[in-house]
This record gives structure tokens, C-alpha cells and sequence, in this order.
């Protein structure tokens, strides 16, 4: 942070995608809030008073965010700005004062630089630096800054089974505000609107991998957490249809199929069933679809099953039935 310039960088072009942010001032805000003067707030439930009330422009005092019910009275710094009586504005160029509390001595030394830290986070500060010689003392102007907003941890998962991951996460810190409500974002969408700091997300599916975030939704700003992954127990597949299944000559079929409609998980094999007497049972690699079953007998009925299988078990198709064609008789002439 030099300037008043801030860069955010990434891992990749899909991790910027995946992350959907934007710049609000120097801090960075999720991608569907608002920005009011560097922070970010969520439009549904809150207003920026960044308002003037002579052209209803932006850019007065420091935006204050309030409550959505108070947007016809949300001007300059105050969510019940009477304009009936008053009127309020700014001067280009000119940062209002913002200190209401008595000036803290920070530093006391010859050094031309100085980090001051334990401040709040999202929260505006004046700063002014006076020089001292024998001769007297001498102050600059105020200038005016404001911390960045602060990082949430991510979130604890725990998976309670092949479709369902419980997200929980920890109290905010002094500084974040009064609690409005919190979502629970599962890849990047919202899924849930809670109050508590816990939530289940069932529904999902088996095996799959999920990244969860939460934003907390405070009466003095918005704040989007670190992610975490999670992924659902593997169960075993479903949605396998019927294969099908062709006669290539008097002793050998093909059985041809598709990948199962919901895999739930990593396959690691299917499995192409003879079925009658003499029947068998063959390994076939996950990523083939389709196997030559040989040694048949000519004219004769046959029926087939394919099963697809993860670690935790295999699920068959319904049956194929296909005939091998007759074969002329041998060692006649």
C-alpha cells in the first residue's frame, strides 16, 4: 500500500475468475456488493450516506453505511439527515475532519517514518506529524487514510456423509460490528442466509469437491472469508443404462455403453457380466466403453449386464439380449 495504490494478485487467470472480486478504493470486495467509499455492503440491506443534498451527487464524507429503510434520509455521514431543514455538501479536494476523539501521540523519536499498528480494520484515521527544534514546533496538515478491510478465516467442513458438508466458522473479531447475517457460498454462490455460525448444506453430490467461503454482513461493513474444500464421501453410481449389444459373427459379441449418469464418485473399473450358465465376469478399464465378448456358441441366446464401480461398490445396467447368428455345418463337401 504506497500512495494510496493497492495491487491484489493472483495464482492463475481462473483462480481472479473463480474469486469474482472488485476493487472498492483500495480494499477488495466480493463481486456482487456495492462500493461505498472502500468498503463494500450488500444493496439489499444497506445504503451508502455518501449522498449530497443539494444535487444528489456522491463523494460526501466518508459513507457511513445504513440501514436500506433509511436511504431517503442517508446523507453525509448520517442515516436521519433531516433535509427538510438542512442542507449538506463537499468541496472537491477537501477531506472532512473525522476525528470526534482527542489526538493520541503515536510516535516520539527522529526517525522520518513510522508504522502504526492495532488499529481497526475498514476504519478511517487522520494522521498529522509535527517537527520540533530548538527554535519551536511546527505541524503538517492532517491527511486523511483508512485501513483495509480485514481477512475472515475460512471456514471449518466437516463432510457428514456422501451428500451433505457442515460449514462452521468462529465468532468475528472486535471491530467487524454488530452482526446483521451471514451467507454461506458454495463455489462461488450463494446457497445459504443464516444468522447463526454453522450451517448443513445437504443435497450435494457423492464424491464431488466443493470450495466453500462465508461473507459477514455487519452494521459497518460487508467481508468475504478465505476459502476451504471439501469432498462428499464417494457412494456407489447410478443412472447406468442398458448396453448395447451386437453380434460380430457366429462366436463373439460387442457390448457398447455410456458412463453412468450420476458416477458419485471415481470410477475405477466396470465390469461386463455373461449371464445363463457358463456365465462370467470381466474387468474392463475406466476408460473404455466398450468390450468383445468371444468363445460363444453360434445360434444361440445370450444376455449381458455392464456395472460401473467406485471404491465403495459397483451398480449394474439393466440386461442386453443378443443372438449369435447360426454358423454352416463343418467338414461337409
Amino acid at each position: 500500500h504506497e500512495g494510496g495504490v493497492v495491487a491484489y494478485s493472483y495464482a492463475s487467470p481462473f483462480a481472479k475468475l473463480s474469486a469474482d472480486e472488485q476493487c472498492c478504493g483500495t480494499s477488495r470486495i466480493p463481486g456482487n456488493l456495492a462500493c461505498c467509499n472502500g468498503r463494500g455492503y450488500d444493496p439489499r440491506v444497506q445504503t451508502c450516506s455518501d449522498r449530497t443534498t443539494s444535487t444528489q451527487g456522491k463523494g460526501c464524507g466518508i459513507g457511513v453505511l445504513c440501514p436500506l429503510a433509511k436511504h431517503s434520509t442517508a446523507f453525509c455521514d448520517s442515516c436521519d439527515f433531516d433535509a427538510s431543514t438542512e442542507v449538506c455538501g463537499s468541496r472537491p479536494g477537501k477531506a472532512p475532519s473525522l476525528c470526534s476523539k482527542q489526538e493520541q501521540l503515536v510516535y516520539f523519536g527522529t526517525e522520518t517514518h513510522f508504522r502504526v499498528a492495532d488499529l481497526l480494520p475498514d476504519t478511517p484515521y487522520e494522521l498529522q506529524v509535527e517537527a520540533q527544534t530548538a527554535g519551536g514546533a511546527t505541524r503538517s496538515d492532517w491527511a486523511l487514510t483508512r485501513t483495509l478491510q480485514a481477512t475472515l478465516p475460512a471456514p471449518r467442513l466437516t463432510v457428514l456423509g456422501s451428500d451433505t458438508v457442515e460449514v462452521a466458522w468462529d465468532p468475528l473479531a472486535e471491530g467487524f460490528g454488530q452482526v446483521l447475517f451471514f451467507l454461506v457460498l458454495r463455489d462461488g454462490a450463494v446457497v445459504q442466509n443464516v444468522t447463526g455460525r454453522a450451517v448443513e448444506d445437504a443435497g450435494l453430490t457423492p464424491g464431488a469437491n466443493y470450495v466453500y467461503s462465508y461473507e459477514a454482513h455487519t452494521d459497518l461493513m460487508t467481508t468475504r472469508s478465505l476459502v476451504a474444500n471439501a469432498t462428499t464421501f464417494t457412494s456407489v453410481p447410478d443412472g447406468l443404462t442398458a448396453p448395447d449389444c451386437s453380434a460380430d459373427g457366429p462366436t463373439s459379441v460387442t457390448v457398447r455403453w455410456t458412463p453412468p449418469e450420476k458416477p458419485n464418485g471415481a470410477l475405477v473399473k466396470y465390469q461386463v457380466q455373461l449371464l445363463g450358465e457358463g456365465g462370467s465376469v470381466v474387468d474392463v478399464d475406466v476408460g473404455v466403453l466398450k468390450h468383445e465378448v468371444d468363445e460363444l456358441l453360434p445360434g444361440q441366446a445370450y444376455a449381458l449386464r455392464v456395472f460401473a464401480c467406485t471404491s465403495e461398490g459397483c451398480k449394474g445396467s439393466s440386461q442386453c439380449d443378443v443372438s449369435t447368428p447360426e454358423q454352416a455345418p463343418l467338414g461337409q463337401g
